[in-house]
């Protein structure tokens, strides 16, 4: 279905959810979709892909034939922009060191690596919040659907 024009009755759903959706769609008429469909209390989670690491940008521009010609990452401003239509926005944010641990992948130590790093971007996330606008990805938590 078009997410950017949903066919379900105005607040038909508790919950919302999504893996790597918005980020190809036009950001506000997503949310302002998500937001109409969500009864009064209702919640929306999606996980997304940011668009600000400049290692991960470079990848993805080596890599095109891995993307499709809609797909836009996330900036932080696109996040915010989901203020005007929610009343609660939250952002948790994942993968900066710990995408070091993907050279190991498949290998013995990688889990253990990998649980290290995600431990460090944790700490660097909490004691430097700006750092979070490099991570890879984000889950996004909206809630409190803004009414006319």
């Amino acid at each position: 279905m078009d997410a950017e024009h949903l066919a379900f009755p105005d607040a038909s759903f508790d919950l919302v959810c999504g893996t790597s959706i918005i980020h190809h769609l036009d950001v506000d008429r997503a949310y302002g979709e998500v937001a109409r469909v969500l009864k009064p209390g209702g919640i929306a989670v999606f996980l997304e892909a940011l668009g600000h690491n400049p290692a991960i940008n470079g990848y993805r521009r080596l890599t095109p034939a891995l993307r499709t010609e809609d797909e836009h990452p996330l900036r932080m401003k696109d996040i915010s922009a989901a203020r005007a239509h929610f009343t609660m926005v939250q952002s948790e944010h994942f993968a900066l060191l710990s995408l070091a641990a993907m050279a190991a992948n498949g290998r013995t130590g990688f889990t253990r690596l990998s649980a290290r790093l995600q431990r460090v971007d944790r700490a660097i996330f909490a004691a430097f919040p700006p750092a979070r606008r490099w991570s890879w990805m984000a889950v996004l938590k909206l809630a409190g659907p803004r009414t006319s």
